[in-house]
């Protein structure tokens, strides 16, 4: 679990219980405050009775100002827990979870990676046996991710979009395996699996966009990585 989930959870239960207090508070206001109704509205002629009277109501008064002045402590506390609360819930699902953005930064290399990978197959850059490692190695990276959900914890378009996309690789991959040694020297195979990676990226492109995933930053890291 992450800290941010820790978090949310921590507030949510602060704030049932704030809500929980408060209205414990608003009853003792209101029998407080009926209390000082049923007092006599005339006060006692008799001495004693008259100080009585007047320590009672005094009392009721205190303790009907007191809770009313938690019952208030209270309403903005809960105000500012409950807030805080929904923004964390709100910020949880509509943005990609620590696993979900380690998945999402894997893939993208993963894919240009291949792409590399087949153009080299086709142009014969390398050796043969060596490519087709390298493919086979990749291929079944990306097939791992038909294996893939999206946190749960996200929208439902954001699952939706972002279990597309998994799929999309893991279909890519498992396809990729199958024919990983048929790349080299064949400029039509790797043609036909130039689209399919295009149609791949088309997906990865509204994953990216809907979660703000800063695709720069990726480039960069993976240009880096590289050197």
């Amino acid at each position: 679990m992450t800290i941010l989930e820790w978090v949310i959870m921590i507030g949510i239960a602060a704030t049932i219980i704030l809500i929980i207090f408060m209205f414990y508070f608003i009853l003792q206001f209101l029998l407080k405050k009926r209390k000082l109704k049923k007092l006599p509205q005339r006060l006692p002629k008799n001495k004693k009775k008259r100080m009585r009277f007047l320590r009672a109501q005094k009392k009721f008064q205190q303790q009907k100002k007191a809770s009313l002045r938690k019952v208030i402590i209270l309403f903005f506390a809960t105000l500012i827990f409950g807030s805080g609360t929904a923004y964390g819930m709100f910020y949880q699902s509509t943005n990609l979870s620590s696993d979900d953005a380690d998945l999402v930064a894997r893939s993208f290399s993963l894919v240009r990676e291949v792409q590399e990978q087949l153009l080299s197959a086709e142009n014969q850059e390398e050796e043969e046996d060596a490519i087709n490692r390298n493919i086979r190695y990749l291929s079944t990276s990306l097939a791992s991710y038909g294996s893939k959900v999206a946190n749960s914890l996200n929208t439902v378009d954001g699952q939706t979009v972002l279990n597309r996309y998994y799929a999309s690789l893991g279909e890519l991959g498992l396809n990729l395996t199958r024919q990983s040694a048929d790349f080299y020297g064949n400029p039509e195979l790797v043609a036909q699996y130039a689209s399919d990676i295009e149609r791949v990226i088309t997906l990865e492109d509204a994953a990216f966009d809907y979660f703000q995933v800063n695709k720069d930053a990726l480039e960069t890291e993976m240009s880096g990585g590289n050197e």
